[in-house]
């Protein structure tokens, strides 16, 4: 069972094409919407739609997530949940910012996680962005340290590629 306490969508999606432009709380409907799809048990107890271009709010402990991630973000849990993996990713702030040159860094302390993903990835292609939130996710939700695999998503310099791969999250959730 993945139970989510809050999740804050805190920007929309940059794209001028009112065909695909996304506002914060259709996204916020279809991250729940996949959750309960997936059999999970999910609370909300805030899905605010805000808009968060200063990325200061990062490490509140809120769960703000960046719209850009929610996919991923469902996709991961169910992933969790097909494996038998509960996960509470309650709290986890996932958002764009200063990597200090890496493609993602994961801060955890006992009572904060956070997530910041390199504000150069904002026009990454889709594969490369779910690959480091996933690297990263692994650390933050999971707990995982880097391996020495050369073809685990958790390797710390590896590009490995289509992240979605069973192998690839078979190893991810295999700790």
């Amino acid at each position: 069972m993945v139970k989510v306490k809050s999740i804050v969508i805190t920007s929309m999606k940059k794209n001028t094409s009112s065909k695909k432009r996304t506002s914060s709380s259709l996204l916020c409907a279809l991250l729940t919407g996949a959750l309960l799809s997936a059999g999970t048990t999910t609370t909300f107890t805030s899905c605010d739609a805000g808009n968060s271009s200063n990325d200061s709010s990062l490490g509140t402990g809120q769960g703000l997530v960046d719209a850009d991630f929610l996919d991923t973000v469902a996709r991961f849990l169910e992933e969790g949940e097909a494996r038998g993996i509960t996960l509470d990713v309650s709290g986890l702030d996932i958002q764009y910012g200063d990597t200090d040159g890496a493609l993602g860094v994961c801060a955890r302390s006992s009572d904060l996680r956070a997530i910041t993903i390199s504000t150069r990835l904002r026009t990454a292609s889709t594969d490369l962005l779910d690959e480091i939130l996933l690297h990263e996710l692994g650390h933050c939700a999971l707990f995982r340290d880097h391996s020495t695999n050369p073809d685990s998503i958790m390797h710390a310099t590896n590009i490995i590629g289509d992240p979605w791969r069973e192998s690839v999250l078979d190893e991810l959730f295999t700790f």
